[in-house]
């Protein structure tokens, strides 16, 4: 196997700037802030204005990751690139101003979580994105894949990076009595799993995303891992959920709260596990996969069922929280999920973008998680 040149990671180093500048700036920023609160926490009245453009900056890596990458794809000229980007920088102003920026503030907890909400929406936004408006089924799995290993190799790299420069500074600590004070290990693990992991990870795109729908080379080890351990692993949670749910109706004793997280768990992990074998469905010799895959959703069913009768007891006991709206918006999700496919539909982008969808809906408003979560503790409160 040749290993790369000096000059060709030189080359793909300032590829990877030049074709994701805004991704890799915003990393660079975040990593500043972050050294920065590192060396002057104590000194600061308030770390919440840095920590929050720290946050900010984290959020615009995926964002503009993905606006470019849409452009990309779609072939959109400079005006219309350009205009993605603003409305990408309005919309981290907004999210900026509302996160608290003093201590004083009403509740600097709760617009933390948005910023959680948020963070995922955008994540799923980059998935699909650049197929958004494409047939390209195979495609839209090839792209994923591709954002699938490079975030391993990413970390992968890094990581190994950071303990290497770790075990560096030790030695020279223990051979050479060279102090080396606490807040290096931090900060170089900030350098490394800010910028260089950014930059590693968009210095191995693909050149072009157009030719993936004809790509039809499917990493057999990607194959091996799903079929060999995730999908055994699926089906021993599988097996141990529907015997808690026969201890239930055989014991009528009703479902514990906990129950709800490990339903919704198996459930995704069982999507990602038939999302990750997708395309060897579509070979002869597996088709057993495609029977499975929606026999798999007509499983889900009794799980759901049970899913909701476990969160609409603790709804009731306790009101409505935010922890509990998102298991019940992911029920109705996974109920929407499994429908869609066991009626034989094979679209996995709907996926994605439904998530997407429901996620970013029901973020705000007063049908949203925030405003009915408050609204029900209010209510439990004066009724108490």
């Amino acid at each position: 196997m040749k290993l790369p040149s000096i000059q060709y990671l030189q080359e793909k180093t300032v590829t990877a700037l030049k074709r994701f500048p805004l991704s890799i700036l915003a990393a660079a920023i975040g990593v500043i802030c972050a050294i920065y609160l590192i060396e002057n926490e104590h000194r600061l009245e308030s770390v919440l204005p840095i920590t929050n453009l720290l946050l900010t900056s984290a959020l615009a890596i995926p964002l503009f990751f993905g606006i470019n990458v849409y452009s990309e794809k779609s072939q959109l000229n400079t005006k219309f690139k350009t205009i993605g980007i603003l409305i990408g920088l309005a919309v981290l102003v907004l999210i900026y101003y509302s996160l608290p920026n003093s201590y004083d503030t009403f509740n600097t907890s709760l617009p933390y979580v948005r910023y959680a909400i948020y963070n995922v929406a955008i994540h799923l936004l980059v998935a699909f994105a650049p197929f958004i408006l494409k047939k390209e089924i195979n495609g839209f799995w090839q792209y994923n894949k591709v954002l699938f290993i490079r975030f391993l190799t990413s970390v992968l790299y890094s990581g190994f990076l950071y303990i290497g420069i770790v075990l560096a500074l030790v030695a020279l600590n223990l051979l050479f009595d060279v102090k080396i004070r606490d807040q290096f290990y931090f900060e170089f693990w900030v350098i490394i799993a800010g910028l260089f992991n950014t930059w590693f990870f968009t210095a191995g795109m693909p050149t072009s995303l157009t030719n993936l729908d004809s790509d039809y080379e499917y990493p057999t080890g990607l194959k091996i891992f799903s079929q060999y351990i995730l999908l055994p692993l699926l089906m021993l949670y599988l097996l141990i959920l529907y015997g808690y749910g026969i201890k239930i109706f055989a014991a009528w004793d009703w479902p514990k709260g906990i129950v709800s997280y490990l339903i919704v768990c198996v459930a995704i992990l069982g999507i990602l596990n038939f999302l990750l074998i997708y395309p060897y469905s579509k070979q002869k010799e597996n088709k057993w996969i495609a029977t499975f895959s929606r026999a798999y959703y007509f499983i889900l069913f009794p799980l759901i069922i049970m899913l909701f009768i476990a969160i609409n007891m603790r709804i009731g006991d306790y009101g409505i929280t935010i922890n509990r709206y998102i298991i019940l918006l992911l029920g109705c999700w996974l109920t929407i999920v499994a429908i869609y496919f066991a009626l034989g539909k094979s679209n996995i982008k709907f996926i994605p973008i439904s998530l997407f969808t429901v996620i970013l809906l029901t973020s705000f408003g007063p049908w949203g998680m925030f405003s009915v979560s408050e609204n029900s503790q209010v209510n439990r409160l004066k009724n108490l």
